[in-house]
């Protein structure tokens, strides 16, 4: 086994065992503070950094379950990482590998209740921007479905 495997199996180890630990943290308040303020971003961050990189490798399930589990436990911190997540998801849309596609579409539910935690400006602006991000999803989609049926139905338009 070479270098670059062990690191691999190595993060891939780190992620499993991060996502079945961070639920775990919740219940502690004296450490919830601090998971919340120091390493969710930092999980964020590398997760999303992993999902972006996938030309030179393939992105790991494990990454998207620990997001999954950052976004279910933790949803506040991951506010300001919605944008940038949603970037790297949308991609990925259309990998090959079934898994990896059914757990991306099982985060974009749990997009929906991050951030917009402030005021009623900022939640109004959550709110829009998640309205939006479902706009775009439906045209990504229909835009899918008139490539794929163009021929069979010639009076629909791309809109």
């Amino acid at each position: 086994m070479n270098c670059i495997n062990c690191v691999g199996l190595l993060l891939i180890v780190q992620m499993n065992f991060l996502g079945n630990f961070l639920p775990n943290v919740k219940k502690l308040p004296d450490v919830n503070q601090a998971v919340v303020a120091l390493i969710v971003p930092k999980i964020m961050t590398f997760c999303i950094e992993e999902l972006t990189s996938y030309e030179e490798r393939q992105p790991t399930v494990e990454a998207v379950k620990l997001l999954q589990t950052c976004l279910t436990t933790f949803r506040g911190p991951c506010g300001p990482f919605r944008d940038r997540l949603e970037k790297s998801l949308i991609p990925l849309l259309d990998h090959e590998n079934s898994e990896l596609f059914e757990l991306i579409c099982d985060l974009f539910p749990l997009m929906s209740g991050t951030g917009g935690s402030g005021g009623n400006s900022e939640k109004d602006k959550h709110s829009a921007d998640w309205s939006n991000m479902v706009n775009r999803l439906l045209k990504e989609a229909y835009d899918t479905l008139y490539q794929l049926y163009c021929d069979a139905c010639p009076t629909l338009e791309v809109s």
